[in-house]
């Protein structure tokens, strides 16, 4: 009698155990406590909205969109913070290139075409990098049949009709023309008019392209035909912002280099790691056991996984098998992982978090780089060195690398104080700093803030080049 109870009993002890096994074994090769879904991301966003379309407006997106009617000019930024509009342009130019995926018939120029058409009435939009091409696939839904396009930087959509338009895309050195795409939404050329009016009355900053102000020759192929500066505006307001260390990493970290004795830790400094443990690894958390070099940088290690701390706050990962690993496998998996990543690390901020926005994708031999930077107020807050807050390596299987600096960012400006108000009138700043338009080459030039040992930043007017230039605005005077 006592064998009838004991094997049943047994045989469910066993089956414990394996299960047990399966799911360490799974959390050190895949860094997931189960086996992965075809797409993730955090539960509470997946219940309300769909998981593509949260990724559209939260972490895909442009790094600009412009209009102009072609009048004149000016050329209106599209707000990130207007109504809404801003993601829902996304949306469309996504539907847009969804449609057009299928055609066979397009036209092909060199980038001189992109020249021609500047200034056209209708959107742009630039993604910031040359995205790859299996990426816009991705998050479009659909396979371009076009073999010749292997990644896209800008896109611009000419409404021609009601519902109906041009579509031109800058791929490398080349430009695809696309004819008469069915359009919806904000594409549409009565909304496009309808819309260009408004956010031209709320904008505050008057922007120009460069090639329509400058009649030199000598600059023409330095400067993207697209770039926009400001001329007209004397003084405008922006923002100053103010810059922090996530809490806990900041704390743990500075407490941690006056600690006497590293090996018999103050109470504090065991509560800071024991939380940040907890907060990353969950009830795994035993499984790591943490090392402080003679640098007092803190590292957490198991088998597969590093996890570093450095003296200054910013946040590492390394996986320690990423040399076996032999294929790269589908994008979208990839990000999926580094986003999961990008999850946990975030986590570890006990207040409001900011928006972390991917601003490239790299395909490389063996992973795909995932790089996020932070916005505040429609400007990006760029890393003086790095220049990319976060930067991920991903495979279809696993997250392999990621180097974070991690910080929350508020306002810190003034209300109604003369400081926030800077000049913005680019051949001003330039001429000041004996810089002439032919010695530029740039792809984009934008107001942005660069974050340096400073806890309070201002906005700068930054030139994107290979190495990126930047020039302090000038605040206005009593």
């Amino acid at each position: 009698m006592k064998r009838k109870i004991a094997y049943p009993i047994l045989i469910i002890l066993l089956l414990a155990t394996v299960f047990q096994s399966f799911m360490l074994i799974n959390y050190h090769s895949t860094g997931r406590l189960l086996p992965r879904r075809t797409i993730e991301g955090p539960n509470t966003v997946t219940e309300v909205i769909n998981f593509e379309e949260y990724l559209l407006e939260s972490y895909i997106r442009p790094f600009e969109i412009t209009m102009t009617t072609g009048e004149g000019l000016n050329v209106n930024k599209v707000p990130r913070d207007l109504q809404g509009y801003f993601d829902q342009i996304w949306k469309d130019t996504i539907s847009a290139l969804a449609t057009l995926a299928d055609k066979k018939l397009y036209e092909i120029y060199d980038e001189d075409k992109w020249n021609e058409i500047t200034g056209s009435a209708g959107y742009t939009i630039k993604l910031g990098y040359d995205c790859p091409i299996r990426f816009i696939n991705w998050v479009t839904g659909s396979v371009n049949s076009n073999s010749e396009i292997d990644s896209i930087n800008k896109i611009m959509v000419i409404p021609i009709d009601s519902d109906e338009g041009d579509v031109y895309i800058r791929s490398g050195n080349k430009v695809f023309r696309y004819l008469n795409v069915k359009l919806s939404g904000l594409l549409k050329q009565n909304e496009f008019l309808s819309l260009y009016d408004e956010i031209k009355q709320q904008s505050e900053i008057t922007y120009v392209y460069l090639n329509e102000v400058a009649l030199y020759e000598n600059f023409k192929g330095n400067i993207e035909p697209d770039a926009t500066v400001i001329i007209m505006d004397d003084y405008v307001t922006i923002n100053r912002i103010r810059v922090a260390s996530y809490e806990i990493l900041s704390e743990c970290m500075f407490n941690l280099q006056i600690e006497p004795d590293v090996n018999n830790l103050s109470p504090l400094v065991k509560q800071y790691i024991s939380e940040i443990k907890t907060k990353l690894f969950g009830i795994y958390s035993d499984v790591y056991k943490e090392v402080i070099a003679q640098n007092r940088e803190l590292t957490f290690s198991d088998q597969y996984n590093s996890y570093s701390i450095h003296t200054d706050g910013s946040l590492s990962y390394r996986y320690a098998s990423a040399s076996y690993i032999q294929e790269k496998g589908d994008i979208s998996l990839a990000f999926s992982n580094a986003l999961s990543m990008l999850t946990d690390m975030t986590s570890l901020s006990g207040t409001k978090q900011n928006n972390l926005v991917l601003t490239k994708v790299k395909e490389q031999d063996d992973s795909y780089a995932f790089s996020f930077t932070y916005f505040f107020n429609d400007y990006p807050v760029l890393m003086q060195n790095e220049k990319y807050s976060v930067v991920i390596k991903a495979t279809a299987d696993r997250v392999i690398s990621m180097d974070a600096n991690l910080y929350d960012i508020t306002d810190a400006s003034v209300a109604g104080s003369y400081m926030d108000l800077y000049d913005l009138r680019t051949f001003n700043m330039l001429s000041e700093q004996s810089i002439s338009l032919g010695s530029l080459k740039a792809d984009n030039m934008y107001i942005g803030y660069i974050k340096d040992e400073d806890t309070v930043l201002l906005p700068s007017w930054i030139i994107d080049d290979e190495s990126v230039l930047v020039i302090e605005l000038k605040e206005a005077e009593d």
